[in-house]
């Protein structure tokens, strides 16, 4: 028994976990904090009574570190108004919230150092504090009524599955609340779920799969040819500290930029440019600007079929240990969108269906076990930040028919956001992906794709590509900023369910 941190040795009020077994290894206590979940079994190893006692913990995540954050206030049922303790992340807690049988519910208001606030809050319904467990002895029913009690509850030894609030996701531990469009952003409401019934604890860690955020170190240049990649040269800020994690990808581009390595404006501001594109860091509060001159490009012809390529500008990064989707717990996608400029140059024989221009954040989630006979099989899964025709973009699914003749699985873009980047206004798509991740893949074994395997246990999430698309004659460019992408993996999950 003891704390499990998740993170070097701090000792986090919401990582003091213990566990108590008797020797047949049935679970006889848990605990998270001051939080006490005992249990009580019969000789036949059957769950007869289950209590709690003690105080929640209730805890969250900022979408700002530690560092930025002046504090977060926490209030709710049994739990009067206060500051939470902080840590370097920007994760939370505060505990000896006193739960009431019935709805309970929480309020997170977290302020940085400039004095900018946001709030977010959650509402989860506990059973009562004890309860009391009845088997039927008629031989007949017996084994039905312990099936029954099994499916409800679990086996005293097995673990028990979470319940929560519907409208909400079930993470590892708790009932997480969408994302807010502000700077300082309560990503994760997290009330710990240690009442009744429970998913049985594991050590969950959490950790942000994308290097570079604020794409501070540059990028490695690409050869613009499609299909393999050929680094020829970095763009890069001449005093970044470490090498480029990202590529910049300029597929079927006729004026790919020259490697340069650049100085920022006294304003920190850094720009890599040429007649056809341009690549801006650090500018009016945005981490990165992407801006295609397709008029350029095409030089005013438009593209006659749908097998005629076009033009790209994509950044791209593989996850280094890219976890797998059976291990996660959560996983937590947040970025900010501003649309600068797009416009049409209309041609004779315009058509929508073949001349856009689209922003597009793609997800890779491929088969990794080398002795699958799917190794290498992958999915896109789409998250559509901007398209020309439509302030909403639709769902999306079908073969990718440029390069790669895998599954595309786009997502609508009212899943992340109600607002439409065609106002002009910074927008902030978010949203726990974990469930659309596994949606996905499963939409893709219906099709026919990834057909080597169908476990799971096979696929990771393997990469991140961010940027434009335009096979249509437009000059169009996008603001992006605090892009994250954190997963929370608990690698004994699969084992326990």
């Amino acid at each position: 028994m003891g704390g499990l941190s998740s993170r070097a040795s701090t000792a986090r009020l919401q990582e003091q976990f213990g566990y108590a077994y008797d020797k047949a290894w049935n679970l006889q206590n848990r605990t998270n904090n001051a939080l006490v979940q005992t249990f009580g079994v019969n000789n036949r190893n059957e769950l007869t009574n289950a209590t709690r006692s003690g105080t929640l913990t209730v805890a969250g995540l900022a979408s700002q570190p530690g560092a930025n954050l002046d504090h977060v206030a926490v209030s709710g049922t049994g739990l009067s108004a206060g500051n939470a303790n902080v840590y370097a992340d920007g994760s939370w807690a505060r505990a000896g919230a006193t739960l009431a049988s019935g709805n309970n519910s929480y309020t997170a208001t977290a302020e940085d150092t400039y004095g900018r606030t946001a709030q977010d809050s959650v509402t989860v319904n506990w059973r009562m504090a004890s309860a009391v467990h009845c088997f039927d002895t008629n031989p007949t029913t017996g084994a039905k009524s312990r099936e029954k009690q099994i499916a409800q509850h679990g086996r005293a030894r097995h673990s028990v599955r979470a319940v929560g609030k519907p409208g909400f996701s079930c993470g590892a531990y708790g009932a997480t609340r969408p994302t807010l469009s502000r700077t300082v952003v309560v990503t994760a409401l997290v009330t710990w779920l240690w009442a009744m019934p429970l998913m049985a604890a594991t050590n969950v860690t959490e950790r942000e799969l994308i290097r570079d955020l604020h794409f501070r170190n540059g990028f490695l240049l690409l050869e613009p040819k499609p299909g393999k990649r050929v680094v020829y040269g970095e763009v890069t800020d001449a005093s970044a500290s470490a090498k480029p994690t990202w590529d910049l990808c300029q597929w079927s581009s006729r004026l790919p930029l020259e490697a340069v390595r650049a100085e920022r404006s006294p304003d920190g501001f850094l720009c890599f440019t040429n007649l056809a594109k341009r690549v801006g860091l650090g500018e009016g509060g945005a981490d990165l600007s992407l801006g295609v001159n397709a008029s350029v490009e095409y030089a005013g012809r438009a593209r006659k079929t749908p097998t005629e390529p076009w033009v790209h500008l994509l950044v791209q990064q593989e996850i280094e240990q890219p976890p797998a989707l059976a291990d996660l717990a959560a996983c937590r996608f947040h970025v900010e969108a501003r649309l600068t400029r797009s416009k049409l140059f209309r041609t004779d024989d315009f058509s929508p269906s073949l001349h856009a221009a689209q922003f597009l954040i793609f997800l890779t989630v491929a088969n990794r076990n080398p002795a699958s006979p799917g190794y290498g099989q992958y999915f896109w899964f789409g998250i559509p930040l901007y398209d020309d025709r439509a302030r909403m973009v639709p769902a999306y699914q079908a073969q990718d028919f440029g390069d790669t003749k895998m599954f595309i699985y786009t997502l609508a873009s009212d899943v992340f956001t109600n607002q439409s980047t065609h106002d002009g206004q910074w927008v902030t798509f978010a949203r726990e992906l974990l469930p659309l991740l596994r949606e996905g893949l499963a939409a893709g074994w219906q099709r026919g794709f990834m057909a080597g395997s169908r476990d799971e246990v096979d696929y990771r999430l393997t990469g991140i590509v961010i940027g434009w698309e335009v096979p249509g004659v437009f000059d169009v460019e996008l603001q992006l900023r605090n892009l994250s992408l954190r997963a929370s993996t608990a690698p004994s999950a699969r084992q326990s369910e």
